[in-house]
């Protein structure tokens, strides 16, 4: 039992690891032309103007709002009624609604029938998602590759913080193999047979 609970302390670090390596640092970035054609290239500190706001505390905003963006983070929200004072890009986004990027911390880039790597990144995207950590997979080194493309810039996709791979996966595949390998030397022997 000790050695799991190890075992499962150093996969949670090496998984954290593995995010602080994935390039946290501020740095500008070059998309490739198929990136640049999904995403619209903004300046880097801009305001969103005249939106209604989603803040994720469950309590409906009244009225609209001006909204500072600051290198891709929401540094101000002030009401329309307040006076913009600053030389940042004006952008008049009238009748439309305003949400922080969703996180989710539970994802899967691939289902059973084959990877969606090409597709899921894009989807998370276009649903308002754009961070996500994945739950572990059985092939760590497509979903490492994946984050990195997207942290690079040749790829379209939110931020990704990678999990470990399974471990109990492979743990149970061994079990079930000998519980049907004992099951079949049993019916071969005549013990799991039930006479009628």
């Amino acid at each position: 039992m000790k050695i799991l609970k190890f075992l499962i302390l150093a996969l949670f670090l090496f998984s954290h690891y593995l995010e602080a390596q994935s390039g946290t640092e501020k740095n500008e970035k070059e998309f490739s032309d198929y990136t640049s054609y999904f995403q619209k290239q903004w300046p880097e500190n801009y305001w969103l103007t005249n939106v209604y706001l989603i803040n994720g505390s469950g309590v409906k905003q009244e009225g609209t709002f001006n909204i500072l963006i600051d290198d891709g983070f929401i540094k101000k929200v002030i009401s329309t009624r307040q006076k913009i004072e600053s030389s940042e890009k004006v952008f008049d986004y009238a009748g439309h609604t305003v949400i922080p990027g969703i996180v989710r911390v539970h994802n899967h880039m691939r289902l059973p029938q084959g990877a969606l790597l090409y597709s899921s990144p894009k989807l998370y995207l276009a649903g308002g998602v754009t961070t996500i950590q994945t739950c572990g997979t059985g092939n760590p080194d497509e979903e490492l590759a994946i984050s990195q493309y997207i942290e690079r810039g040749e790829q379209p996709g939110p931020r990704i913080i990678n999990s470990s791979p399974y471990f109990l996966v492979l743990m149970a595949r061994r079990t079930l193999f000998v519980l049907l390998l004992k099951m079949l030397l049993d019916r071969k022997s005549g013990n799991g047979q039930k006479k009628v």
